[in-house]
């Protein structure tokens, strides 16, 4: 408690959070599936470091996770510009199929205005088939660690709060 005040967190700050996660219990769910496009996926697929992952293989994947019935999908993979029009007509299709898929959008910086930035909401395409989207922008420390999770609200909403909204959370 008595590192509350500090306003930047410095190295003992960040590590009263860590050290605060060995205390709280985890409980495993069995209804939550994170699936990452990790370097053997790409290795899988013949996808090249830095090259974006083809919407087919999303729209594949989301086939998949309708038939399963997943209860909410979501994408923290921002998709604001067009790609291939075929793969972006096949993942728009499949956005409309599942009903319950919440994409990201992106928290742009306005160069040359402190603390400025846009907000920049999924492709079209994606946006008008999907059941909602969020900012999926998380403040990293200076040692890259995310421990923090902005929420958002309705004006503002964060990926999350998108999310929640879309399972039917209060």
């Amino acid at each position: 408690l008595l590192l509350l005040p500090y306003h930047r967190p410095n190295r003992l700050v960040r590590w009263s959070y860590d050290l605060l996660q060995l205390a709280i219990p985890h409980h495993g769910h069995n209804d939550v599936a994170i699936i990452y496009l990790d370097e053997q996926a790409m290795q899988d697929y013949h996808i090249k470091p830095g090259q974006p992952w083809p919407r087919s293989v999303h729209a594949r994947l989301l086939d998949r996770l309708t038939q399963d019935q997943a209860r909410v999908v979501v994408f923290d993979v921002t998709m604001t510009q067009p790609g291939d029009a075929a793969d972006d007509s096949a993942l728009a299709r499949a956005l409309r199929a599942n009903g319950r898929v919440v994409l990201a959008g992106d928290k742009v910086p306005l160069p040359g205005i402190p603390l400025g930035y846009t907000i920049v909401p999924p492709l079209e395409l994606f946006e008008t088939n999907a059941a909602g989207w969020g900012t999926a922008k998380l403040p990293s420390d200076p040692d890259r660690v995310c421990r923090r999770n902005i929420a958002g609200d309705q004006q503002e909403p964060g990926l999350v709060w998108a999310a929640a909204a879309v399972a039917g959370a209060q």
